[in-house]
């Protein structure tokens, strides 16, 4: 315990300076480390060394055993692509692939695609239709470039609840290419408006519960968080992407964020409806 004493410390660092290299063997005797020479010394696997016998060289299987670490390569955080922006960030985890090819693509809807939110869908012409809840923006004031959130809902006049009805142009289909997507206009077919909501100031848009039904049935459910984190970045990433064309987003236009949940294949005789936090209820009837 006098080691713990500052005199007791300085005598015992003072009286190991005199011993370095030595030390005391099992019969009480002092041995130098000098004259130590043994066979495990000088290589003994053959006249000539065919391996590494640098202090080194072991390391690795060191480590599995001893748990050291020393050829662990530290983790390094990677520089953004784009420029970060508040209210932009994945607290839930970074998105898929699916999501990432997303961002970089768009479809065209038109006002012959509109199908009237408690009227009927026909199945004729079509080839193998699905259903997917979304949630929409109509523009009242012309948006380009790199635009804030904040931005975006200042030109915002109405939010709807809606479904969008994909069907692709290509029959027996299983994999798709980017160019196969771009050509068939992301499977856009007909989309289905709910009442519109003037005020939405009160509702938290990036998580607005949400259950589509299926003749009384949930067939899905989950939340607007889905669509991008927040929808209002799906509109803020389709100005960029227009902007690299040179293009804006016009004023009366009305902007579809992206699916809430997978879709469901359409059959004749159902009766869809969807649900969602905010909104009154919409539907839309499936005929043959």
């Amino acid at each position: 315990e006098n080691l713990y004493q500052p005199t007791g410390y300085k005598k015992a660092l003072a009286s190991n300076e005199k011993k370095v290299g030595a030390f005391q063997s099992l019969t009480g005797e002092n041995v130098s480390s000098k004259g130590l020479d043994h066979n495990n010394m000088v290589p003994f696997f053959g006249s000539k060394v065919t391996q590494g016998t640098g202090e080194k060289g072991y390391e690795g299987l060191l480590d599995i055993y001893t748990g050291g670490g020393s050829q662990q390569n530290k983790k390094e955080g990677i520089a953004p692509l784009f420029k970060p922006r508040a209210n932009m960030s994945h607290i839930n985890g970074t998105p898929n692939n699916n999501e990432f090819m997303m961002e970089r693509q768009r479809s065209v809807l038109t006002n012959k695609m509109k199908v009237e939110n408690g009227g009927t869908y026909k199945l004729t012409n079509q080839i193998h239709p699905k259903i997917e809840p979304e949630i929409a923006f109509l523009i009242s004031k012309e948006l380009s470039g790199s635009v804030t959130r904040e931005e975006v809902l200042a030109a915002t006049s109405e939010v709807y609840s809606c479904m969008e009805i994909l069907d692709s142009r290509y029959k027996q289909f299983k994999y798709f290419s980017m160019e196969d997507v771009i050509s068939d206009n992301s499977s856009s077919s007909q989309f289905i408006l709910g009442e519109p909501l003037k005020d939405f100031s009160s509702l938290n848009l990036a998580d607005l519960k949400l259950k589509m039904k299926v003749n009384g049935t949930v067939a899905q459910e989950g939340t607007t968080a889905a669509i991008s984190g927040d929808p209002v970045i799906s509109v803020m990433q389709l100005c960029e992407l227009l902007a690299v064309r040179g293009k804006s987003l016009p004023a009366g236009s009305i902007v579809l964020a992206g699916a809430a949940t997978i879709a469901v294949a359409l059959e004749p005789g159902m009766n869809i409806e969807l649900e969602m936090e905010g909104f009154e209820t919409m539907s839309v009837k499936v005929e043959a």
